[in-house]
């Protein structure tokens, strides 16, 4: 018990003795860990706008009235096979 007592009070008196390194140690790894902390949130967040705008992209195709079977059969399996379309019509 007493060498624990003796390791505490020589680190508390190592700290004491150069507390402005310390104290620039301590502010140093508080600012990494503000700095890590501040792109993790910006990351979760630019993750999340991009899912979402991924979820609510949409894209239209229209057809000329005068569009053939053929052509129109084309369409839709060109879209089908793209893996792109979740439905279509």
């Amino acid at each position: 018990m007493h060498a624990l007592k003796y390791f505490v009070t020589e680190a508390a008196a190592s700290l004491w003795r150069g507390r402005r390194s310390a104290l620039f140690a301590v502010l140093t790894i508080a600012a990494g860990l503000f700095l890590l902390g501040f792109f993790l949130i910006i990351n979760a967040n630019v993750r999340r706008l991009t899912a979402r705008w991924a979820e609510s992209a949409e894209l239209a195709v229209f057809l000329r009235d005068d569009a053939t079977p053929a052509q129109v059969e084309a369409v839709r399996s060109l879209l089908g096979g793209s893996g792109l379309a979740a439905s279509h019509q």
